[in-house]
């Protein structure tokens, strides 16, 4: 096994182990079919991740934490989103939050491609945010014009729930200068100036309050914790 293949074994087992008690390293050692002494190598690698924690200072038992619940999901999800990347790196690696205006960032989750009136340079992982206040029927008219409205009016059910949280993940891979023929996938008239933010793998998690900000935002540790997906 590889030492990420150890790592999902090891955290499989303990969130299926664990309903009612936290595990020593002798049970996990047992459970693992493993020595004391690789389970604790073992161990230390996942307490080093922030995936399990000790029960407390003077107790060796340990549990799996939300962000190795994460992991896990992250290695078990089907193909064709978040999950055909590494799992250790996406918890690794720094995730940028952006706000959209509703409905655009429910619309992310359709494959959209993002339209901005300023380039970036940035690529890597990017907390999609719902702001509070979403677009009106009319601004969302005059943005994206009669056909598009349209379109985006059948294809959501009411992405006002989603305000003032952030709702997904992906990863910004591309940014270019908008074209005609990129409309539908936009969902947005074409207007020069504008430019084409490309993402990927984007996949919704559970909505977590988020106080919008203008441009792009750190997403600190003890909010990564709190991210899950879906």
């Amino acid at each position: 096994m590889t030492t990420t293949d150890r790592q999902i074994s090891a955290l499989h087992l303990l969130r299926d182990t664990q309903t009612h008690n936290a595990l020593t390293i002798e049970t996990f050692a047992l459970l693992a079919e493993s020595t004391v002494q690789e389970a604790q190598q073992l161990l230390n690698k996942l307490l080093l991740h922030g995936f399990i924690c000790p029960v407390s200072e003077a107790d060796s038992r340990y549990y799996i934490r939300e962000s190795g619940i994460l992991f896990l999901q992250m290695c078990t999800r089907g193909a064709g989103s978040m999950q055909d990347e590494k799992p250790l790196r996406i918890l690794e690696e720094p995730i940028r939050a952006l706000s959209w205006k509703e409905p655009y960032c429910s619309l992310m989750l359709h494959n959209k491609i993002e339209t901005r009136t300023w380039q970036t340079n940035f690529r890597g992982l990017v907390l999609m945010c719902a702001t509070k206040e979403p677009y009106t029927n009319e601004q969302l008219l005059r943005i994206s014009g009669e056909a598009q409205y349209v379109r985006i009016k059948a294809l959501l059910d009411n992405p006002l729930l989603t305000n003032g949280n952030a709702i997904a993940i992906g990863r910004l891979i591309d940014c270019r200068p908008m074209k005609k023929e990129d409309e539908d996938a936009c969902f947005v008239k074409f207007n020069w100036g504008l430019y084409c933010h490309v993402y990927e793998r984007v996949a919704a998690i559970e909505p977590l309050p988020w106080r919008g900000a203008q441009g792009w935002m750190q997403v600190a540790h003890e909010k990564r914790k709190l991210l899950v997906l879906k």
